[in-house]
């Protein structure tokens, strides 16, 4: 019975070192595995560092440029309410002189008329 207790005893130590060992081959590849994400993440974290300033110039781009356009937007709309005003007088400008030298014109081309026929049939009379 010591015997096999021993044996027993001797068999758990050996398995207890089997264990050890492979917590220990365990162990170096999780620090391997660390090592090579450390190693991505500095890669990542070189890389994305020029993108995001790049990202935050052309930001500060778009954003200028909308307060440009902005402003632009606000001339243009100004300008284009000028122009309306403008337009607006000038057409009122055409239908007052329209109304006052069409009635004086059209008098004017009914007496040349009646003057014209009165010569036309006077004429007429004279000749015949």
């Amino acid at each position: 019975m010591e015997v096999t207790l021993v044996v027993a005893k001797v068999v758990a130590l050996l398995a207890v070192a089997a264990l050890c060992v492979y917590v220990i081959v365990l162990l170096t590849r999780v620090k391997q595995s660390m090592s090579t994400i450390e190693r991505a993440v500095k890669d990542f974290a070189l890389h994305v560092t020029p993108v995001l300033d790049n990202l935050e110039f052309l930001t500060a781009k778009a954003t200028s440029l909308a307060e440009t356009v902005e402003e632009h937007l606000g001339v243009v709309a100004q300008s284009v309410g000028t122009l309306r005003s403008i337009t607006d007088n000038i057409a009122d400008f055409e239908r007052d002189i329209q109304a006052r030298v069409e009635g004086p014109i059209r008098e004017t081309a009914a007496v040349v008329r009646a003057v014209s026929k009165g010569v036309k049939t006077f004429f007429q009379r004279v000749r015949a």
